[in-house]
């Protein structure tokens, strides 16, 4: 065999092995990217995982998008935690969905182990100061003139029991994210544990959307509550509004709250609008696919 020979060889082998390199690259991304559980835009944290979490693994019964594309809807499910009606038949839809926690109540452990265990996304409903001085927003609240240690503090105390939460949305709260000196502490303590700001939008003044971008942190705005009024009729047509909003502009994301009404109007709606072509995300997916397109946010952009 000549040298030359011997140098086309080694140049091919060196090809060959470039290519199955960047192959490998190529599949590990693309499954990343179809992980609604490992969202690209979320740093994921670096800390253990609590004891006993092992224990809560997914189950993966629910109808699950590998890659979701527009349009694309995400129904955030405000106030576990109480046990109410309609817990069950919510975590037990086959469609995902995105679940919010409250802490520091009787059976925030319970339904929070029950969602985990569903499949649905979860996140930290954050109790935070209403404008109202006469409606408590719960234990554990986010008050405007607390001490930035005692914001972290409440806000870490309140992770600590949903460890396994990718996000935070406020409870309540009109008063508390309207303020900036407020939310710099909750959004640099949620930026520092890989976590990110799903806005409730209680109130239009609200900094955190803003501030999150200011802090090169993905941010969800909430385009529209379902179920102001608890009637089936009610919520159903909001419902069908928010599909036709995800329609129109790509996605929309809305929050409900847990009630027996709502988790059966859920399970009424949803197949119909699933079947139409919109597809029925997390928010951690819908932060996933924006971020993968370099989405640019503007004007009510949910990220």
């Amino acid at each position: 065999m000549t040298r030359r020979d011997r140098r086309t060889i080694l140049l091919l082998c060196v090809a060959v092995a470039g290519f199955l390199l960047g192959l490998t690259l190529y599949v590990y991304k693309g499954a990343r990217r179809g992980n609604p559980q490992v969202p690209a835009a979320v740093p994921a944290t670096e800390e253990a995982a609590p004891a006993g979490s092992a224990s809560l693994q997914r189950n993966p019964g629910v109808n699950e998008v590998d890659k979701p594309s527009p349009p694309m809807l995400a129904i955030i499910v405000d106030d576990f935690g109480y046990g109410r009606r309609g817990t069950t038949t919510i975590l037990e839809l086959p469609y995902r969905l995105t679940v919010s926690v409250l802490p520091n109540l009787g059976l925030t452990r319970s339904d929070y182990e029950k969602a985990i265990q569903s499949s649905h996304q979860v996140m930290l409903h954050l109790p935070m100061e209403p404008l109202d001085d006469d409606v408590s927003p719960g234990e554990g609240a986010i008050l405007v003139g607390m001490t930035d240690e005692e914001i972290r503090g409440a806000v870490e105390r309140c992770l600590e029991q949903v460890p396994l939460a990718t996000a935070v949305n406020n409870h309540m709260g009109s008063r508390a994210t309207a303020d900036l000196d407020v939310m710099t502490v909750v959004l640099k303590t949620l930026k520092e544990r890989g976590l990110y700001w799903v806005d409730s939008s209680t109130t239009p003044d609200s900094k955190g959307p803003l501030l999150s971008r200011s802090l090169g942190m993905p941010v969800v705005i909430n385009n529209m509550f379902l179920d102001w009024e608890s009637t089936r009729e009610y919520i159903e047509n909001r419902l069908r509004d928010a599909a036709a909003r995800a329609r129109d502009r790509g996605y929309a994301v809305a929050i409900g709250h847990v009630s027996e009404v709502f988790a059966e109007t859920l399970a009424a709606v949803l197949p119909d609008i699933a079947d139409s072509g919109v597809s029925l995300v997390t928010v951690d997916q819908l932060v996933d696919y924006l971020s993968s397109m370099s989405a640019v946010p503007s004007g009510d952009s949910p990220v």
